[in-house]
């Protein structure tokens, strides 16, 4: 990958949507799952790792640092939530998808 500074050690999975449901199935297969995100989200109680923020901005300030807390604490896998395409968020989308190697879940209907 071009970037590679932008990538942790533990894998990364960009989260489009169905973010709750997908944390629970990474919860039943991995020891340490790590969550990123911003908003009400419901996180599952063994999920230890997590960092949680009120908004975008908040996100793009602490997504790196988290990731590489959370790389020091032998997570497992990384889920980050994904976000829009307004404003600063499309920085925070470009440094984000670079850094999960272009790795999403997104749930079909």
């Amino acid at each position: 990958m071009k970037y590679k500074h932008y990538a942790p050690e533990a894998k990364v999975v960009v989260v489009k949507n169905d973010f709750e449901n997908y944390i629970n199935e990474c919860c039943e297969k991995y020891k340490n799952v790590a969550v990123i995100c911003y908003g009400d989200i419901k996180i599952n109680k063994k999920c230890k790792l997590k960092k949680v923020v009120n908004s975008p901005l908040e996100y793009a300030e602490i997504l790196f640092s988290a990731m590489r807390d959370f790389d020091k604490q032998n997570a497992d896998i990384i889920l980050a939530q994904d976000v829009d395409d307004t404003g600063i968020n499309l920085a925070i989308k470009n440094r984000l998808y670079r850094s999960c190697g272009y790795n999403f879940y997104e749930k079909t209907k």
